[in-house]
């Protein structure tokens, strides 16, 4: 398993979001975004275990962020 991971700011209703014009012009960990992430990656060791992952049906995509009531680091996998 490989997990691409962005760390995000809450609001103070608890609520974030993904950037809807991130890399590319695409949605924020978008197939498409991540596309124009790994061509400027080139053949780095992340790069070749993104593309690894995406083979094997193994990439997870995650938000990250810090939960201001107890300083806990919570990650939630997300489906875009």
């Amino acid at each position: 398993m490989t997990m691409v991971i962005d760390s995000k700011q809450l609001a103070k209703n608890g609520s974030t979001n993904l950037d809807p014009n991130a890399a590319g012009g695409f949605v924020q960990l978008s197939d498409e975004s991540l596309d124009v992430v790994l061509l400027r990656l080139k053949q780095t060791p992340a790069a070749n275990a993104i593309y690894a992952a995406r083979a094997e049906g193994t990439l997870l995509k995650a938000v990250a962020y810090v939960d201001k009531n107890n300083n806990a680091l919570k990650i939630v996998k997300i489906d875009i």
